[in-house]
């Protein structure tokens, strides 16, 4: 159980550091120092074009489900699928993300 939480853990973490990535506001940006905004600048960079060489449906959900947060019903609803294919093309994207990226896409 608790390698399960740990795991969990470990997992909102990595959606924290994307999403924070992607949405920070300019408040927050101005309380980082130099170095950390160009560091910040550059993994967002490398995010962000990573998502655009991917397929266009893998862009369409990861940017949906991932950084707008939409639920399954709503994706499905704006893109015309059905639930279950909203969900498992959110999987590939994710794997497909996490290859590009030289992760393992089992973390």
């Amino acid at each position: 159980m608790a390698r399960n939480i740990a795991i969990d853990e470990i997992r909102k973490r990595k959606r924290e550091k994307w999403k924070s990535l992607l949405l920070l506001n300019n408040d927050q940006r101005t309380n980082m120092s130099p170095e950390e905004l160009y560091f910040l600048s550059e993994e967002h960079k490398i995010l962000i074009t990573t998502i655009y060489s991917l397929k266009s449906n893998y862009q369409d959900i990861l940017i949906m489900r991932g950084i707008k947060e939409l639920t399954v019903g709503e994706t499905a609803k704006v893109l015309g699928w059905t639930e279950e294919k909203v969900r498992s093309t959110h999987y590939r994207a994710k794997q497909a993300l996490y290859e590009k990226l030289g992760g393992d896409h089992n973390e």
